[in-house]
């Protein structure tokens, strides 16, 4: 398992976050799809773009990575930018395919993560990931290289293969017309630098119902409701003595989204307004001071082009 999610907090005082790849993401199991390729141009016509990208910047109080804790105290400072290309987009079969890469960082103002002698105390982490995407109809599915690096030398890289798999029922609804937008997350660690531990493999089921606000000055908005099951298929949440949890976590939140009605010409401008609460197994809460609830608040401006 990630052996950054298991430093005692006596070391470390330290997701989040979509669930949906690409990007972590409050935190990364709070992960957004990639940026619509259907754009507004200048003119207002509606252009289908080959080429997008994502600008995400994330403030919250704390930062845990699939129920673990990573930071708590001070202000947590999570930028990204996303860089996608689409190589089919087959109106007829409803086959489209993508190729992204992107950068994903968590800066905090307090440098208790960082290791000795660090010329960069409170970048605390920096994670590189390249994949694909196919969507067929409603379905899309992607698969993702990660690199997590901590400049901050708060733990040692660890890289991971994740597969994630949705489904978007916003037309029809799956619980009596309400969407549930199901997700799956599958990570496979395939180089665990640190010391004692065991590489270990993540299974993350989501849903998030959600429902657009049509009336008065949230006209627009979307209200989401997002719960994420965080469990170990393999050697992923260890204890002291090496022994694994299949259970994990439960985070459970409310995000209102807002889009802020800038000129089409400069993105198209959301901001997210959330609070998520996440329960603890034994094994998780050993690294959060015992502690079995948290709440977490979080705000996030995101600007697709």
């Amino acid at each position: 398992m990630l052996n950054r999610r298991r430093v005692l907090r006596s070391a470390l005082v330290t997701m989040i976050l979509s669930s949906f790849a690409p990007g972590a993401s409050a935190q990364q199991d709070e992960q957004d799809q990639p940026p619509q390729r259907a754009e507004i141009d200048a003119a207002g016509d509606e252009t289908d773009r080959r080429i997008y990208g994502e600008l995400n910047l994330l403030f919250s109080h704390a930062y845990y990575f699939r129920g673990t804790l990573q930071e708590d105290d001070g202000l947590i400072f999570q930028p990204e930018i996303v860089l996608g290309l689409t190589l089919i987009d087959d109106e007829d079969t409803g086959v489209t395919f993508d190729v992204f890469t992107g950068l994903w960082n968590s800066i905090h103002t307090e440098d208790d993560t960082a290791g000795d002698d660090s010329t960069t105390d409170y970048w605390y982490e920096a994670d590189f990931y390249v994949g694909a995407a196919l969507g067929v109809e409603d379905f899309t599915f992607e698969l993702m290289w990660m690199s997590q690096t901590s400049p901050s030398d708060a733990f040692n890289t660890i890289d991971e293969i994740i597969f994630t798999a949705a489904y978007d029922d916003s037309e029809q609804g799956l619980l009596f017309g309400v969407p549930l937008q199901p997700s799956l997350e599958l990570g496979v660690e395939v180089h665990n630098a640190n010391d004692d531990m065991d590489s270990g493999v993540y299974l993350g089921l989501g849903v998030e119902p959600f429902v657009d606000l049509e009336e008065g000055v949230l006209d627009g908005a979307t209200l989401s409701f997002p719960v994420t099951l965080g469990l170990s298929l393999n050697d992923y949440y260890q204890d002291e003595d090496g022994d694994d949890s299949a259970f994990g976590f439960v985070q459970a939140g409310a995000k209102l989204e807002i889009p802020l009605g800038i000129d089409p010409a400069y993105g198209d401008w959301t901001l997210s307004l959330g609070a998520d609460a996440l329960f603890l197994d034994d094994t998780t809460k050993e690294f959060n001071d015992g502690d079995d609830f948290e709440a977490i608040a979080f705000a996030k401006l995101s600007i697709s082009f």
